[in-house]
């Protein structure tokens, strides 16, 4: 490989994951502005094909490979056409916001995995408090922890709760 190939690499941006707000990336480390909530936290992200979770997808679509990102506090998100050609910009769409069952919005989504059968499982670290105030969670010992799994099919379900902190 050639040392100046290393220079021409750079991030750009694909898709934000929350709103397109002035205080998006300058909440900094202690977040003072309160910014996840509208400007969004990605924790746990996979690639995966577009088949296996959204059902939706079309027969045309059904190998693109897209990016499901679980926000904190936002929801699980697909973010589509991450390949895309300028004709055909990146675009983000909610796939669940909380569980079946559920009236409240998730409260700290973390990690995500794929297994072969096309579900994902993902973690809630606490049902009761988001990130900024994860320090309460740890300090009132009580296990208000998730194992979800989502499928194109049946959402998103609760497959244990009362953990403690799982990530």
């Amino acid at each position: 490989a050639d040392e100046d190939d290393d220079d021409d690499m750079r991030w750009s941006t694909v898709i934000r994951t929350g709103e397109d707000h002035f205080l998006c990336g300058k909440g900094g480390p202690a977040d003072t502005t309160d910014t996840e909530r509208i400007c969004g936290r990605p924790l746990g992200l996979a690639l995966v094909k577009r088949s296996t979770v959204d059902p939706r997808a079309t027969s045309k679509q059904q190998q693109d490979q897209d990016v499901l990102v679980a926000l904190d506090t936002l929801g699980l998100f697909l973010i589509t056409n991450i390949y895309h050609e300028e004709s055909t910009a990146p675009t983000k769409r909610i796939l669940a916001t909380h569980a079946n069952g559920d009236t409240k919005p998730f409260h700290l989504l973390n990690a995500v995995q794929q297994t072969p059968d096309g579900s994902l499982y993902i973690t809630e670290t606490s049902t009761q408090f988001p990130r900024r105030r994860i320090f309460y969670a740890a300090h009132d010992a009580h296990p208000t922890g998730r194992l979800l799994r989502y499928t194109k099919a049946n959402g998103v379900d609760v497959l244990l709760n009362n953990l403690y902190m799982p990530n």
